[in-house]
């Protein structure tokens, strides 16, 4: 835990995240088809991956199949929902080559 109080996992996609319904995810994927991202933020990130990849969402609809390519965890929803308002108020991609997951140019 940082000097915040938040908590910071940065997963790949392949490992799994234990589910805890005391944690909170904000999460960044990226659709392989358009290659456009989405951020958000949920307490279920597995089941709401499987909700954008079914086309549940009107925003990513049109971009399945996504995948992760980013998530934090947050202790809680009102953490989570800040951290999520700063990445897309900065940008995404530039929120990612911030972090050093996305390469410049």
């Amino acid at each position: 835990m940082n000097r915040t109080g938040q908590i910071s996992l940065y997963e790949s996609t392949t490992r799994r995240v234990v589910d805890r319904p005391d944690m909170y995810f904000v999460y960044i994927i990226q659709s392989i088809s358009s290659k456009r991202y989405y951020t958000g933020s949920t307490e279920d990130i597995e089941n709401r991956l499987v909700e954008h990849n079914r086309g549940e969402n009107k925003s990513t609809r049109y971009g399945v199949p996504w995948k992760i390519v980013h998530q934090e965890v947050f202790e809680n929803r009102s953490e989570a929902i800040q951290k999520e308002k700063q990445i897309k108020s900065r940008g995404v991609s530039r929120y990612l080559q911030d972090i050093g997951k996305l390469a410049y140019g």
